[in-house]
């Protein structure tokens, strides 16, 4: 099912602050090889519905009650490092009375079932201030308030619901969507729903909580899921592989070669892309991280953005807090056949593959 909602009007934008560094960093390299003035294209995002990041752990309840949906650099951060702690916790099963619950308290609820919104929010705004797109303004009341919208209600027609009988309406339903947040240089706004197949829950002793074993199995004890190739035709950075937005001809032609690669062969995959210098960038739905030694230790490193990748935001999340590093540089001849890597995007989450390298592999 797929449900669409528009809008084509919204406040001029207040916050013309440039002086991030990284969007100046990113700004400057990529200036030079992209060209987008006779371009038609959207700003895109693709953000996971899951009613089941509304409720968790005491330590995730604690922070929900931040009152974070009104500030645009959010407690995602806050969120995902008590997260990351891998603690022993007991999901929370309380109800809520929904005909006593006002539509503020509601609203804070779904705030967090749209997965890292407020990251989402900062890539938009990065994107909207790069392209100068600078009358168009995105907060976090208008992303929920389109999407809400967006969201169908299961064997309903669509109708004239208020937000609050939506949530109300839709609170008990526990079905996943990827939702896609979509931007025009007009300033029209629409909003889709595709829902999200059912997938295993992977649980591993000692880990009581859904967002970890849901959406960082990666980072448990597990084998690789994803089989992963390496698309041979190198890929030129660009502002339309530093921003996600429709301009995707580039990542539609190495999944293509993905499927005669992954012909007759089970499971899922995914294929990775380098840059004109024959350094790794991402995957074509994906951002990626290797395993890099130190001697006897080890960590997961990610490309650069300097390298034309995605400003993906589990990227920047996993970078923020120092769970992965940032290589400037990670060439071809890193990657082994065999090797396992870590993918991640926002609807699938942290996810682990395993790369197909033939020995007869050249880049052209």
């Amino acid at each position: 099912m797929v449900t669409t909602v528009d809008s084509s009007s919204f406040d001029i934008a207040t916050d013309n602050n440039n002086n991030n560094p990284e969007f100046t960093k990113l700004v400057d390299y990529i200036n030079s090889t992209s060209n987008y003035s006779d371009k038609e294209f959207e700003i895109l995002s693709t953000i996971r519905y899951d009613p089941n990041l509304s409720a968790g752990n005491s330590k995730f309840d604690k922070c929900l009650k931040k009152n974070a949906k009104n500030d645009e650099s959010v407690s995602t951060l806050e969120v995902l490092s008590q997260l990351l702690d891998f603690d022993d916790v007991e999901n929370n099963t309380s109800e809520v009375n929904l005909d006593k619950t006002d539509e503020e308290s509601l609203i804070d609820i779904y705030f967090y079932r749209f997965l890292l919104l407020g990251e989402h929010l900062k890539r938009i705004q990065f994107a909207l201030r790069y392209f100068h797109w600078n009358d168009i303004e995105i907060t976090i009341p208008f992303m929920m308030d389109l999407l809400i919208k967006a969201l169908p209600i299961p064997n309903e027609e669509p109708n004239d619901l208020s937000i609050k009988q939506k949530m109300i309406k839709l609170y008990n339903q526990k079905d996943c969507y990827k939702m896609r947040f979509l931007i025009k240089k007009t300033g029209e706004v629409r909003c889709e729903a595709y829902l999200l197949p059912s997938t295993q829950l992977i649980t591993q002793t000692g880990i009581n909580n859904y967002f970890v074993n849901k959406l960082l199995t990666g980072f448990l004890d597990y084998d690789p899921t994803y089989t992963v190739y390496i698309y041979n035709s190198q890929i030129i950075p660009s502002c339309f592989t530093s921003f996600k937005t429709t301009l995707r001809d580039h990542y539609i032609k190495a999944r293509e070669q993905m499927m005669k690669l992954h012909e007759g062969k089970k499971g899922p995959c995914e294929i990775l892309l380098f840059n004109t210098s024959g350094e790794l960038m991402e995957g074509s739905i994906t951002n990626c991280y290797i395993r890099m030694y130190m001697g006897d230790n080890w960590l997961y490193t990610t490309p650069a953005l300097s390298s034309g990748c995605l400003c993906g935001v589990m990227r920047s999340i996993l970078v923020s807090k120092r769970v992965v590093t940032e290589s400037k540089k990670i060439t071809i001849n890193q990657l082994k056949d065999g090797d396992e890597i870590l993918l991640s995007n926002g609807v699938m989450g942290l996810f682990k593959g395993k790369i197909v390298k033939p020995d007869s592999l050249r880049l052209k």
